[in-house]
């Protein structure tokens, strides 16, 4: 996958999820769970689970937090390891919730 924009490097093995997930810390939000392990190198991952849907209704919601998030870490961007996890109730929101969904949960790490 291509780095995002804003963003120097994109989390891609299992190890370095399973690391944030395991020394991080969590914040739920209305369509996104963010977990962050830090300070540091700012990455980012994306988890898009199964449950969300097939593989259609999976990519378009990566596509959208992508999105979202090259918008978003150009605004605030912090030295974290940043895991964002969709939640099933993604599939009906609108692209502005989402925006400002993961800006509320940044503002929470800062």
């Amino acid at each position: 996958m291509p780095s995002l924009p804003g963003c120097e490097k994109r989390i891609t093995r299992s190890s370095e999820y399973r690391r944030v997930y395991d020394d991080g810390k969590k914040l739920v939000g209305r369509y996104l769970i963010l977990f962050y392990a830090g300070p540091g190198e700012m990455s980012v991952g994306i988890t898009v689970s199964s449950k969300i849907g097939g593989s259609v209704v999976r990519n378009r919601a990566k596509r959208r937090i992508k999105e979202a998030l090259s918008k978003c870490l150009n605004e605030y961007p912090i030295p974290y390891a940043m895991v964002f996890v969709a939640l099933k109730r993604i599939n009906g929101a609108a692209f502005d919730e989402i925006c400002g969904d993961i800006r509320a949960l940044i503002k929470k790490v800062r």
